[in-house]
């Protein structure tokens, strides 16, 4: 017996995830058996998310690239690139008393974006 076995039906498909490859197939064939449908083979997309499996390196990549943009373009930010390093190390922080941001919930409605987007990928 193959434990734990996951099968997510978001609406009209479903996604089957195991342990092993073989408890993949065992439990795509059982449900296939009981009900109309067919194998599309391995995932590409999961509700908007792109997934990339790497099985010689035990990786599994969840992104959702399409929201990310529409999250930047939303608050400005839309020519924004990465940086590894946004502050110099060991940066002094300290209160200058005024008032950085015009706006604070428009900040903080960045950042809750931010955080459900890392959360629910």
């Amino acid at each position: 017996m193959h434990r734990p076995i996951f099968i997510l039906v978001p609406v009209d498909y479903m996604a089957v995830t195991a342990k092993t490859l073989a408890a993949v197939s065992v439990s795509k064939e059982v449900v296939l058996s009981a009900c109309k449908g067919r194998d599309l083979g391995a995932i590409n997309t999961l509700l908007g998310m792109w997934v990339d499996r790497d099985r010689a390196a035990s990786t599994l990549t969840l992104s959702f690239p399409g929201v990310t943009a529409a999250l930047l373009e939303q608050f400005g930010m839309g020519a924004a690139r990465p940086n590894k390093l946004p502050m110099a190390v060991k940066t002094p922080l300290m209160r200058t008393g005024e008032q950085l941001l015009e706006d604070s919930t428009r900040y903080s409605d960045l950042v809750g974006s931010f955080l459900y987007l890392s959360t629910t990928t």
